[in-house]
């Protein structure tokens, strides 16, 4: 069974500028992350939002620990990535495929709380993202960025 999950983040900017890599990345520094690392798997769902509207849905892949060190960095650096300032650090990358960029959508869940990802689950109020995404598939392309 798919498992849905809400990543939330403000600066909207760093994750377009990285979509088109389809890579998001996230420090590892609370129980949330920890939740999601353990319990995520390949072709779950991930919803990324940003001041409350839903930016855009994609299609987990595979999850690792990035690898930046002080003389050589085995991966893409922030601004290989597009990203600026201090949001976004990255201990780890998510990688994705199916990307739907839903800016232009208005869709604006009732999620409730700080949590930078969760599980999403509908309480039964404002938008079922679960129910919308058979429209999106239905009427939208997935793009490669954003």
């Amino acid at each position: 069974m798919t498992t849905e999950w809400v990543f939330s983040f403000g600066k909207d900017a760093n994750f377009i500028s990285s979509s088109e890599r389809g890579i998001w990345g996230f420090e590892n520094n609370g129980t949330n992350y920890k939740h999601f690392i353990e319990h995520v798997k390949p072709g779950d769902r991930l919803w990324f939002k940003s001041k409350g509207q839903v930016i855009a849905v994609a299609t987990y892949i595979m999850m690792r620990q990035r690898q930046n060190g002080p003389l050589v960095n085995m991966d893409f650096t922030n601004s290989d990535l597009g990203w600026t300032g201090s949001e976004v650090e990255g201990t780890h990358l998510v990688f994705y495929d199916n990307l739907y960029d839903l800016r232009h959508a208005d869709l604006r869940p009732s999620i409730v709380g700080a949590a930078p990802v969760r599980r999403y689950n509908y309480k039964g109020e404002g938008i079922n993202l679960s129910t919308e995404y058979p429209h999106i598939l239905r009427y939208m392309k997935p793009s490669k960025k954003m």
